[in-house]
């Protein structure tokens, strides 16, 4: 993703800083200055994917799983999430790298609630996974969609 229009190629961001490129009284690009991005967690969909994953799995396994393509100090998490059956419980919960973050996030009910939590402190770098795990109890399955990440991004 470049940092801004007409900047060289290759350029990212990197330690949430980044380069303001201006074009000289000679038409060249030159760095202005370093600033630093802040995250600010919204609603602003920065990452997602949209479709429908379930599983019959009684214990928690991954159900879909998002890859960063900058650092994410900050960030909103949703998902669409229901059961197969109007009275079992299905189960989400966010994760980073394998590892669980998030707090559990339940729904009884065959019809999709979106679930919302907000992470002040998710110190994700490039090449980090959020993933969205989930279970049902019994032989019933969880299904789950709209898996979104959300921030944005002030100077």
């Amino acid at each position: 993703m470049p940092i801004a229009s007409g900047a060289p190629q290759g350029m990212t961001y990197a330690q949430k800083q980044v380069d303001f490129w201006v074009k000289t009284a000679t038409g060249e690009l030159a760095a202005e200055q370093v600033r630093t991005l802040e995250y600010r967690v919204s609603d602003a969909i920065q990452e997602q994917d949209d479709a429908e994953y379930s599983s019959i799995s009684a214990s928690y396994v991954k159900l879909v799983e998002l890859t960063l393509t900058i650092p994410l100090t900050r960030a909103r998490i949703k998902f669409d999430i229901k059961s197969s059956n109007a009275v079992i419980d299905a189960y989400g919960k966010i994760y980073k790298n394998g590892v669980a973050i998030g707090t559990e996030q339940t729904r009884t009910g065959t019809i999709y609630e979106t679930k919302s939590e907000d992470f002040a402190t998710l110190n994700a770098g490039i090449g980090d996974t959020i993933e969205l795990w989930g279970h049902c109890n019994g032989s019933d399955s969880v299904f789950v969609c709209n898996f979104r990440i959300c921030y944005s991004i002030h100077l």
